[in-house]
């Protein structure tokens, strides 16, 4: 009697061993689980990414992008007409603070700022990249393409090193949690 009660516990045993992760698994898929489908990042996650490739822009020579000057790195990129108003400079504030706030990674990163083409120069915002921003990257974009691709001028967006924009803040958006967004992509990539 007692090797029967032995037989019959070992056999709940494995009924109950593959029975419950396949309720769990389905009450979880069913009516959410503790995620229930929340991201932990702070931008919006562009889906599908836009290879930036796709956009021919060019360096201030009005020559195409090399390749060396798009992939490799993690880029964070703000959009200015070519007078930089309030918007534009607090987000070329940001980036330079952010990228500073990385530490050792900033060898990582890349700074730029893409100018709407509208064959218009502001000397002042020349003066003000090469004083307060030496190390910002200017790429031209022709205005009418950057309105068509709803560009929002002051946001700040991320380009993977393999040149996807794939996320976006708004000028709004609070630098700390870039930085901490920056941070675990940063952390979790293997390239750039």
């Amino acid at each position: 009697m007692n090797a029967e009660k032995r037989n019959n516990l070992i056999i709940v045993s494995l009924i109950l061993t593959f029975t419950i992760p396949i309720v769990l698994a389905s009450l979880l898929y069913w009516y959410g689980g503790p995620l229930n489908g929340k991201t932990t990042n702070y931008g919006q996650l562009i889906q599908p990414t836009l290879p930036i490739k796709q956009l021919a822009l060019k360096n201030l020579s009005l020559q195409d992008l090399a390749d060396k000057d798009i992939l490799g790195k993690w880029v964070l990129m703000t959009i200015s007409s070519n007078s930089c108003e309030k918007a534009c400079q607090t987000s070329l504030y940001n980036i330079r603070q952010i990228c500073k706030a990385t530490g050792k990674d900033q060898t990582r990163l890349r700074q730029v700022v893409l100018k709407m083409n509208d064959n218009k120069s502001d000397s002042n915002f020349t003066t003000l990249l090469q004083r307060d921003y030496p190390l910002t990257q200017q790429w031209m974009i022709e205005k009418s393409q950057a309105q068509r691709l709803d560009f929002q001028e002051g946001g700040i967006y991320f380009i993977d090193p393999l040149g996807n924009i794939m996320m976006y803040y708004k000028p709004s958006s609070n630098p700390s949690t870039i930085l901490k967004d920056l941070t675990k992509l940063l952390k979790v990539s293997q390239i750039g």
